[in-house]
């Protein structure tokens, strides 16, 4: 009896924790953000602002964006990707 009960409770309880975690990983995220900053020195988090402004913030950089066509990509062999699944 005991034998079947138990590995029923710990299924339960391991699918709860699984349903918490996911409930609450944008806090998490949130948390450890805020500890990260807290740790780092403001010279880390200029040179980390300036380097994402100046490589994705095309306004500010003056490059333009330029979309890669699906046919560039350098995909590994492996990879098949059936017709219906690309959106042109």
């Amino acid at each position: 009896m005991l034998k079947k009960i138990i590995p029923r409770v710990m299924f339960v309880l391991l699918f709860g924790l699984i349903i918490i975690g996911f409930a609450l990983k944008e806090s998490m995220n949130n948390y450890l953000s805020k500890m990260m900053k807290a740790q780092a020195g403001s010279e880390i988090i200029h040179s980390g602002s300036a380097f994402v402004d100046s490589t994705f913030n095309y306004t500010k950089n003056g490059k333009s964006y330029q979309p890669i066509p699906f046919e560039r990509l350098k995909l590994r062999p492996e990879i098949r990707l059936c017709a219906n699944c690309i959106k042109h």
